[in-house]
């Protein structure tokens, strides 16, 4: 069988890297398409995964991303011509979905932020199967599947992921040493459009606070402020999920990032009003593992007052476990959905 996944987040890299390398034991023949405007190349050459880069960009601006639009449509095009795929999978891409709907092939989608209205509207016009978490607030219709998961579990489920104790070398710290992790985005996905992040004072603020009471690491998908880049996490970029699990606390605006701290025990307060309109995050706060907070002062106020309680990474751990068993194995269910050539059997 000929797959093709479409892999441009890193996220997205991670979530698909197991089920793309047991496809392939099993001697199939996969491909990934990919851009590299966040890194995506650098995580692919990591994990051993071939690829074909289309683009560097998605672009930032509406104009920008429509022209992205059109051109990464057009070239996977090409790409299907070529390699006759049988099965497309990836998140909610319209791109893929459109060309999967031109070659009849079926479409396998896993998607779990309902603000990607407009991408999810193409694939629930076009594709086959849309995979979302049982959180999800929005009705797809027949065509949606709902799973007790969450798309991290892919990666960070203890059957998979292992953390690395060499973080702490490659951050120069003691092993147990405390510290926690900022996180700031670039705020130029396309269902970013209509929101905003800190602002240069509020990230700045919020690092030097934090610097009074623990170690502070940032990490940035845009260039940190002058002011702040000393605290620049530098670490290999697969080992992010290391640093979370070691990490005391994480403060920033990404919700993936909130998700994965948050399913590896440590404590995650998200500064993003978006993150109020999305499903999965209302299970994860009501679980203590997560805390919205859209004001920037009100958020690092709650980080503060996280960090002096003593018992909260344990107690966190404990909850994470607790939620994790109740849930399945989203890898599992996507390689047999493939296996069926996108068929719910």
């Amino acid at each position: 069988m000929n797959i093709l996944f479409s892999l441009h987040h890193p996220a997205q890299v991670h979530q698909f890297k197991y089920i793309i390398k047991t496809l392939i034991n099993e001697g199939n023949e996969v491909s990934v398409l990919t851009t590299n405007k966040d890194g995506e190349v650098a995580l692919l050459d990591k994990f051993g995964i071939s690829y074909t880069q289309l683009c560097q960009s998605t672009g930032k601006t509406p104009y920008e991303k429509l022209f992205y639009f059109f051109l990464i449509t057009l070239k996977t095009f090409v790409f299907c011509l070529q390699h006759k795929t049988d099965v497309f999978v990836s998140r909610a891409s319209p791109m893929l979905a459109i060309n999967a709907f031109i070659f009849r092939k079926p479409h396998i989608v896993y998607e779990d932020t309902e603000i990607a209205r407009l991408n999810l509207k193409i694939c629930k016009a076009l594709s086959t199967t849309i995979i979302t978490p049982t959180g999800f607030r929005l009705d797809l219709g027949k065509k949606q599947v709902k799973l007790p998961t969450y798309k991290e579990l892919s990666y960070l489920h203890s059957n998979y992921f292992k953390p690395d104790l060499s973080v702490f070398e490659e951050i120069n710290l003691q092993q147990d040493s405390r510290f926690v992790v900022l996180r700031f985005i670039a705020w130029n996905a396309s269902h970013d459009f209509g929101s905003k992040g800190l602002t240069y004072e509020n990230k700045v603020k919020m690092v030097h606070e934090l610097a009074k009471y623990t170690k502070v690491f940032v990490s940035s998908e845009a260039e940190l402020p002058e002011d702040i880049r000393q605290y620049q996490l530098k670490t290999s970029v697969e080992k992010i999920h290391s640093v979370l699990y070691y990490a005391q606390l994480l403060l920033g605006e990404s919700g993936t990032m909130s998700t994965e701290s948050a399913l590896l025990g440590t404590p995650a307060v998200c500064v993003s009003s978006s993150a109020l309109r999305i499903g999965v995050f209302e299970e994860l706060e009501q679980n203590g593992l997560i805390y919205i907070i859209p004001d920037s002062k009100e958020a690092l106020d709650k980080t503060v007052e996280l960090l002096k309680m003593t018992d909260l990474k344990k107690t966190t751990r404990e909850s994470a476990k607790e939620l994790i068993k109740k849930k399945v194995d989203l890898n599992s269910y996507i390689i047999n959905l493939i296996r069926n050539g996108g068929k719910i059997s």
